[in-house]
């Protein structure tokens, strides 16, 4: 059971506000791309950097403490010997990832309660996103859309997306506003911090009224559906279930949440067969994906793109260089497919293993598992949460932002009497 007290109303003080500001700003720099059109990643990377350093200066605290100074060490250890092995040495590419590292870091330390605080960011965001996504499927402001920054043309499919800074619009010429990608990239990014937070939310269950944990809860579902993203009707079922109470209760009623859990999951598998035979999105795309990926040869692995194909291509890297990665920099991390490579859809999980080898992957894993144990208290459930973590990884590339990072060092968040508002 979390260590959040959840009370049933709540009234912000400025403390409140500049928090919840901070973690907005940490998700913005996560993957909203207005705020790197005009001058990319790294300047608005740098600058949310040094303004946390500053916030925990000000707070007379240490820039790096003990408890979080290990994770990067880990990572100190795995770049010297990628330099020595590679006789490489890409400055820029190592200052980017510790300034990702440094950021996830710091919001930790320098909010309270951060669970908490991404819950009720990722609310409104999602509150947001439906109001102006469902306006923009009217067709009302397709005029305003076309002239907003163009984020990306997609060849293929011949739609362009959109960045209005609180939102992206993803616009096909044919049916005009089509998935709802929030303030991300692109939809099934907006799926991946929707279930993280559905995972935060159900993890907190025990400490949140029943009429908040469902206005929330439906919000959420709402927004996860309306991105369209496989990844998310996939793993939607099981962050919700997170949120079930295993422990059976005396008495007659001892069968009954035993009852109850087993129709909960027989409804979701039935959604979701129901789903994946008449949902087009669903079933012909994984069925083409892994259709792709079978008839590959190893010639023309760097050629297929898919998820499950970017799954056999760093899988070739990783077994190159399994306990230190390849490295993030181009040049090592593609070393044998320079110029022969496909860019697209990525596998975030196999890539991060891929740039960090199996050391950088069991950081990751054993400081989430302490982080989550530290917010929510130890429980099976945890190991559970962090298999649909590593899962969305499948997806989207989150590890390459300072947000998912964070979820290492939740082990350093303080609790205070933060709340879910009601």
């Amino acid at each position: 059971m979390t260590k959040e007290i959840i009370s049933k109303n709540c009234i912000l003080n400025k403390k409140d506000n500049k928090s919840l500001f901070l973690v907005f700003l940490v998700v913005m720099v996560s993957g909203n791309p207005a705020i790197r059109l005009p001058f990319g990643d790294e300047p608005v990377l740098i600058i949310t950097c040094i303004y946390l350093a500053w916030l925990l200066i000000k707070k007379n605290r240490l820039l790096i403490e003990n408890k979080g100074i290990n994770q990067f060490l880990i990572f100190i250890i795995i770049f010297i010997f990628q330099v020595i092995y590679f006789d490489f040495i890409p400055v820029r590419t190592f200052i980017g990832f510790f300034i990702r590292l440094y950021i996830a870091y710091a919001i930790i330390r320098v909010v309270d309660n951060f669970t908490t605080l991404y819950i009720r960011i990722l609310y409104k965001i999602c509150i947001l996103s439906l109001v102006i996504w469902s306006i923009g499927r009217t067709g009302l402001i397709d005029g305003i859309i076309l002239s907003l920054p163009e984020w990306k043309y997609y060849k293929w499919s011949g739609i362009t997306a959109y960045a209005l800074g609180i939102h992206t619009f993803y616009m096909s010429p044919e049916t005009g506003v089509l998935r709802n990608a929030g303030l991300f990239w692109e939809p099934g990014a907006f799926a991946g911090y929707i279930i993280v937070s559905i995972i935060f939310l159900s993890l907190s269950r025990q400490s949140i009224p029943n009429k908040v944990y469902r206005r929330y809860l439906i919000v959420f579902v709402l927004a996860l559906l309306s991105t369209l993203s496989t990844a998310g009707y996939v793993l939607l079922p099981l962050a919700v279930v997170l949120g079930y109470d295993f422990k059976r209760k005396k008495g007659s009623h001892k069968y009954k949440n035993i009852v109850i859990f087993s129709l909960i999951m027989f409804s979701f598998s039935f959604g979701s067969l129901i789903a994946l035979k008449n949902l087009d999105f669903l079933s012909e795309k994984i069925s083409h994906q892994i259709e792709k990926t079978l008839t590959n040869s190893e010639q023309d692995i760097a050629f297929n793109n898919t998820r499950f194909g970017s799954l056999i291509f760093d899988w070739y890297y990783i077994k190159t260089s399994p306990i230190f990665g390849n490295g993030p920099h181009e040049t090592t991390r593609y070393r044998f497919h320079q110029t022969d490579r496909l860019d697209g859809q990525g596998n975030g999980l196999s890539s991060f293993v891929a740039k960090f080898g199996l050391l950088g992957f069991a950081c990751f894993l054993y400081y989430i598992y302490t982080g989550l144990c530290c917010s929510f208290g130890k429980s099976n459930k945890i190991f559970f949460a962090i298999f649909i973590i590593l899962a969305s990884l499948n997806a989207e590339p989150f590890l390459n932002y300072p947000l998912f990072l964070s979820f290492m060092f939740l082990n350093n968040n303080k609790k205070s009497n933060l709340t879910i508002q009601r």
